[in-house]
């Protein structure tokens, strides 16, 4: 996001910065992109040019094919397999699963036969290929066919897609890890790669040889941006110690406990929120394992402490004119309980003095716009200020009164 400390102003957007544009420039593919900013506004002068970096990571595509059997002197089988959510269905071409390349003409019993996928390449894609199996067993054995998945954590419970033996009546054992074998199919929660060894009994047929399936469960993705502040100057830090989620969601059931928050601006100007340390629950037990966290820096802005002078512009008097609706108040500048400011008087060039006529339509109006007298400011030791303050006066009143004097002499020549 992109935003100027002053209302009013219009941003402007380049990626080369030579040509600027007032549409924000957006990317689609994967890669690392920088983007510069400045901003104009009529009432303030143009702002330096920054620049961002925008990353978009390439997406991670599992491929799963799966184990296969057949029997000895029988044509292969259609190969399968699953695929994990694409952006788009077709962003990987028309996926095919296929023996792997120098395993064609494996054919025999006990032949090690290994299965893959061609898929079309593409730049916005990490694709990861989890190999399949075919296994060549005798026309008298049974056979085990597995079928993995690929799935991304949600907090629930996930095993095999499926397992199925040739042989009707044959029971299925499983385990984890290819020794101790149940005829519980065993399930997983946490994200990980998990490996399940699967195999068929029958009284009719020789136990079968051990099939495996791939259970993959990918760690969810989601975004925590620390959130961001801005205030005037006053001498204390500025902090926003929050964050939110601000991409993706939290498995259900599941909330975020914590996030450590570091960030603090005292001086004017702008440094990172920066968000970190996150903690996920379900229940009582701490599950941030199971998540792919990206963390987005707030910004802490701090702005210098504005004021207007209290003449008005081009020197046509001698100060503001007073506002009825601000009369003085006690403890406002200049009262010795209020705080301290500087009043820059406007200039009074003698140029501007009056020349014609009456003396009382001669006279200069010199007012002090609204700070009155008894509340003039402080600007080090009060009674320097004032004897300065009177020495100003005096010598506006000593100009007034030397022209009008010089103008009377003109007139009695």
């Amino acid at each position: 996001r992109a935003e100027a400390l002053k209302e009013g102003s219009t941003l402007w957007y380049s990626t080369d910065n030579k040509e600027f544009s007032e549409t924000a420039p957006s990317f689609t593919d994967a890669g690392s992109y920088t983007v510069y900013v400045k901003a104009t506004n009529p009432n303030y002068k143009e702002t330096p040019v920054v620049n961002a970096t925008i990353v978009i990571n390439k997406k991670e595509a599992v491929i799963i094919v799966d184990n296969v059997t057949k029997v000895y002197g029988y044509e292969d089988p259609l190969f399968t397999g699953s695929i994990s959510e694409l952006i788009g269905s077709d962003d990987l071409g028309t996926v095919t699963f296929v023996r792997q390349s120098g395993d064609e003409r494996k054919n025999n019993v006990g032949d090690k036969v290994r299965l893959t996928a061609n898929y079309t390449e593409n730049s916005n894609y990490h694709v990861v290929v989890y190999e399949g199996h075919l296994t060549i067993v005798a026309a008298t054995d049974n056979g085990v066919n597995v079928e993995g998945q690929a799935l991304v954590y949600d907090g629930l419970n996930h095993g095999l897609k499926n397992a199925i033996a040739l042989k009707e009546g044959s029971k299925l054992l499983y385990s984890t890890n290819k020794i101790e074998f149940s005829e519980t199919a065993p399930t997983f929660t946490e994200a990980g790669t998990y490996t399940v060894y699967v195999k068929a009994t029958n009284p009719n047929y020789n136990e079968t040889q051990v099939a495996e399936g791939t259970v993959v469960i990918g760690k969810r993705e989601i975004t925590i941006t620390a959130d961001s502040a801005e205030k005037r100057y006053d001498g204390t830090d500025l902090t926003a110690p929050t964050a939110t989620i601000t991409g993706g969601t939290l498995a259900e059931g599941q909330t975020l406990e914590s996030v450590t928050v570091t960030g603090a601006q005292r001086s004017t100007g702008t440094s990172a929120n920066v968000a970190s340390n996150a903690m996920i629950k379900s229940g009582n037990t701490d599950v941030t394992a199971n998540y792919a966290i990206t963390y987005i820096d707030g910004v802490l802005t701090v702005t210098s402490v504005g004021g207007n002078s209290g003449g008005n512009p081009g020197g046509n008097g001698g100060g503001s004119t007073p506002n009825e609706n601000k009369p003085y108040q006690p403890g406002g500048p200049g009262d010795n309980n209020g705080p301290t400011v500087t009043i820059d008087p406007d200039a009074v060039p003698l140029a501007n003095a009056p020349v014609d006529g009456s003396p009382t339509d001669n006279l200069i109006l010199i007012d002090d716009g609204n700070v009155p007298l008894a509340g003039l400011p402080k600007t080090g030791d009060r009674a320097g200020a004032q004897a300065g303050l009177a020495a100003i006066l005096s010598g506006f009143l000593l100009a007034a009164f030397s022209m009008l004097n010089n103008k009377k002499k003109e007139e009695n020549k």
